[in-house]
C-alpha cells in the first residue's frame, strides 16, 4: 500500500471511531458534547495528512511512521468515553465475552475508573486477600514503577509472576491518611467460593454467592423453596464472575412471567435484545434483602438491578462498581486486536449499569457531583442511574477497626425481622 493510501485509511477509520463512540454514548444515555473537543472541519482526511506529514517533517524528536499511527490510534482511542476502548495483545482477548476487564491477577480484579487503575474485588483466600489489598483501593505503584497510565492489562502482568516470590504494591484507598505498602507473596489462588446458604436465626437465611453461576442458581431455588425460611437475604458482595445468562436465570427464580430482567443495548437499535422472565416466581411473597458493595460488579449488579426494578428485593449496602457492557475485538494485525465496547446492560427501568468517565466541563475540569439521573421502579419508587446500582439504604464504608462488624448484615435483618412478606418490606422502604 503506497504511504498516500495508508494515510487516507487512517484518516478514514480515525473519524469513523470518533463518530462511531459519539454514537455509542448518544445510543446509551443523553451526554452533553465533549466541550474540550476541537471543531474538526470538513475533510478531515486532509487534516489528519497535514498534521501527520507536519510532525514527520519538523517536530524535534524523530519519529518513525509507525510510530505516529500508533500514536493517532492511541489518541483517538483516548478520546472516546469508553474505559474499554484500547489495542490490546491477542493474548488478553480471551475473557470469554460476558466477563470485560482484565483477567484477575493473584486473586486481583482490577478496571480503570477514570483513568486509575482500581481493585475491583478480590477472591477471598488468594495471595492479594492475605496481603490485605481490598476492593476500591487504587493501584500506585508496583515495586519501582510508576502507574499512571497503563492499562489493567499491563498493570496485572507486573503483579504476575513465579510462585513464592513477592511483589510490593502501592495503594491508595479511601478513608487512609496517606498511601500504603502491601506486600503480596505470589501463589495459587484457590478457587472461587461456591455459593452457600446459612441460617441467620429467626426463620432467615442467608445465600452467600461469589459467583453468579449454575451452581448459585439451583442454591437460590433451594434456599426460596425451603419451608422454613421466612425472609432471605442474598449477599453479592464482592461477586464479579459469572455468565449473563446465568444471572437471568438466577433473577429467574424471583421475579415472574413477562418481567424484564435485563436489555442489551448495542449501537444499531437493531442489536438490542431483551432478556424477559419466563417462569413463575418461586414464593413471590417471601422477602427479599440484596447485599451489595463497591466490589459487586458484572452480572451480579444486573441481578440487583432486575430485583429492585421490579420490587423484588430491596437492595442494601455501597454502590455497586458500573461494570455492565460487552467488548467486541477486532484484529488488527501484528499480535494485536482492537477493542471497543459495542453493547451495554440495562436494567427494566432504564438505567445503564456501565459507569462511564464523567465529561469535562467548558474549563476542562471534571465535575465529581454530578446528579445522577431518576427511575422509577414499578411500584413508583425514585431509583438512581448513572452506573452502578444505588441501594435502596447505604451503608457508609466502615473503617478498617469496625471492619468485624457487618452493618449491612445487620440492616438487612432488621428489615426483615420486621416484614412478614414482600409487600411489607417494600412499604417499609418507601415510608422510613
Amino acid at each position: 500500500m503506497t504511504r498516500f493510501r495508508m494515510v487516507v485509511v487512517a484518516a478514514v477509520a480515525l473519524g469513523a471511531f470518533f463518530l462511531g463512540g459519539w454514537l455509542l454514548r448518544r445510543g446509551m444515555e443523553a451526554v452533553p458534547a465533549r466541550a474540550t473537543s476541537p471543531v474538526v472541519p470538513s475533510g478531515g482526511s486532509r487534516l489528519f495528512t497535514e498534521v501527520f506529514e507536519k510532525v514527520r517533517s519538523f517536530a524535534v524528536d524523530s519519529l518513525g511512521e509507525s510510530t505516529i499511527y500508533r500514536l493517532a490510534a492511541s489518541g483517538m482511542l483516548d478520546e472516546l468515553s469508553d474505559p474499554y476502548a484500547a489495542l490490546v495483545a491477542d493474548r488478553d482477548t480471551v475473557r470469554p465475552r460476558d466477563q470485560i476487564g482484565a483477567a484477575p491477577v493473584q486473586g486481583l480484579y482490577l478496571d480503570q475508573v477514570d483513568g486509575l487503575v482500581t481493585v475491583v474485588s478480590v477472591i477471598p483466600g488468594s495471595p492479594a486477600a492475605t496481603a490485605g489489598v481490598r476492593a476500591g483501593d487504587v493501584v500506585l505503584r508496583i515495586d519501582s514503577t510508576q502507574i499512571a497510565s497503563q492499562r489493567p492489562e499491563e498493570v496485572g502482568r507486573l503483579i504476575g509472576g513465579t510462585d513464592g516470590s513477592t511483589v510490593r504494591i502501592r495503594l491508595g484507598r479511601e478513608g487512609a491518611d496517606a498511601p500504603l505498602w502491601v506486600t503480596v507473596t505470589r501463589g495459587a489462588v484457590p478457587p472461587i467460593p461456591a455459593a452457600e446458604i446459612s441460617a441467620l436465626g429467626g426463620g432467615l437465611a442467608a445465600l452467600r454467592v461469589h459467583q453468579v453461576d449454575s451452581a448459585a442458581v439451583r442454591q437460590l431455588e433451594r434456599a426460596v423453596d425451603s419451608a422454613s425460611a421466612s425472609g432471605l437475604v442474598v449477599d453479592l458482595r464482592g461477586a464479579v464472575e459469572g455468565t449473563l445468562a446465568d444471572a437471568v436465570a438466577f433473577a429467574d427464580v424471583l421475579l415472574g412471567p413477562g418481567q424484564t430482567i435485563v436489555v442489551t443495548r448495542g449501537r444499531p437499535k437493531a442489536d438490542s435484545s431483551a432478556f424477559v422472565d419466563r417462569t413463575p416466581s418461586r414464593r413471590p411473597e417471601l422477602p427479599v434483602v440484596v447485599l451489595v458493595d463497591r466490589g459487586t460488579a458484572g452480572v451480579a449488579e444486573v441481578v440487583a438491578g432486575a430485583l429492585q426494578d421490579h420490587d423484588r428485593a430491596a437492595v442494601v449496602g455501597e454502590p455497586t462498581f458500573g461494570r455492565g457492557a460487552r467488548s467486541s475485538y477486532f484484529p488488527v494485525g501484528r499480535g494485536y486486536s482492537l477493542r471497543l465496547t459495542t453493547s451495554v446492560w440495562v436494567t427494566p427501568s432504564g438505567r445503564v449499569i456501565q459507569r462511564f468517565p464523567p465529561e469535562p466541563k467548558p474549563d476542562g475540569s471534571i465535575d465529581t457531583t454530578a446528579v445522577r439521573p431518576k427511575f422509577k421502579t414499578d411500584a413508583g419508587r425514585v431509583v438512581l442511574g448513572g452506573g452502578g446500582i444505588v441501594p435502596d439504604r447505604e451503608i457508609p464504608l466502615e473503617p478498617e477497626a469496625s471492619r468485624k462488624t457487618d452493618a449491612a448484615m445487620a440492616l438487612a435483618r432488621q428489615l426483615l425481622a420486621k416484614a412478614p412478606n414482600r409487600k411489607a418490606l417494600i412499604a417499609a422502604l418507601a415510608t422510613n
